[in-house]
């Protein structure tokens, strides 16, 4: 039988454990997102649900090229938005960094992969290529 003392410890040590397993889980839904570039073409990415990997490739869509996500199926990534362009300089025309924000999902893995082309352009090749493994726990 708890006495008065002991119901007290008792509700304090759930209360406790509540706090740490909310903080836990705010902890991932806040963290801040991966950041990759070309250098990650090739490698694994881990990333826990719920984190954001926004990557960040050189880009010149006033050529017509833009850089896009090959469907995958099982995919534990989806895209956020639609792919914001910075360019390097005020020049009209230049070239500068096209970013893609993806949101981890679901627990699960698959290859990232995006490439670089005109979308117009039905049947061609793409000029560059773009893939990381992504693992998410």
């Amino acid at each position: 039988m708890y006495t008065r003392g002991k119901w007290q410890v008792g509700k304090a040590i759930v209360v406790l454990v509540g706090a740490v397993l909310l903080a836990g889980c705010a902890l991932v839904a806040n963290a801040s997102p991966m950041k990759v570039d070309q250098q990650a073409d090739g490698s694994t990415i881990a990333l826990a649900r719920g984190r954001k990997l926004i990557v960040a490739l050189e880009s010149n869509p006033t050529t017509g090229y833009r850089w896009e996500m090959l469907p995958a199926e099982g995919a534990c990534l989806e895209q956020v938005g639609e792919a914001d362009f910075r360019s390097e300089s005020n020049r009209v025309g230049s070239g500068g960094i096209e970013r893609l924000t993806f949101q981890a999902v679901r627990a699960g893995e698959m290859d990232l992969q995006l490439v670089y082309r005109r979308g117009w352009e039905a049947g061609v090749a793409p000029i560059k290529t773009f893939t990381v493994h992504v693992s998410v726990k």
